[in-house]
């Protein structure tokens, strides 16, 4: 379980997948994998639907800083999560506001409505919970 991701050539994706519980240093190695693979700058599907997220909203502003911290150096794609839960739809949003103008975060209950939101270079207007 955890964080795994691969590259979709075909469609310019990078495809994650989230599984089980997921703590901040799992988002945070994640991350840097992601760096390390140079995947940072591709369009990001993240599937969550099989993971909790046991971060406090300190840990994900703390997030939201490394991405600053990373966009400094690096180019960094969208990113469309598809969740399960109100609550981690609110985190995620959370987390794109942080973000601000630096990278588009946006939940989305569907991957359909994930891979629509990359299709359409990550609109602002975002859905609602």
């Amino acid at each position: 379980m955890g964080i795994t991701f691969r590259f979709d050539r075909e469609k310019g994706l990078l495809l994650t997948t989230a599984e089980g519980a997921i703590t901040y240093d799992d988002i945070y190695a994640h991350l840097v994998d992601e760096r390390k693979a140079c995947g940072l700058s591709w369009p990001e599907i993240i599937d969550a639907r099989a993971a909790t997220a046991f971060v406090t909203s300190g840990e994900v502003r703390a997030l939201a800083w490394l991405l600053h911290s990373l966009g400094e150096t690096n180019a960094i794609g969208s990113t469309a999560f598809v969740v399960g839960t109100p609550v981690a739809f609110g985190l995620i949003r959370m987390a794109g506001m942080w973000c601000g103008n630096m990278c588009a975060i946006a939940p989305f209950w569907t991957r359909e409505e994930a891979e629509d939101w990359i299709a359409k270079g990550s609109p602002v207007d975002l859905p609602t919970p």
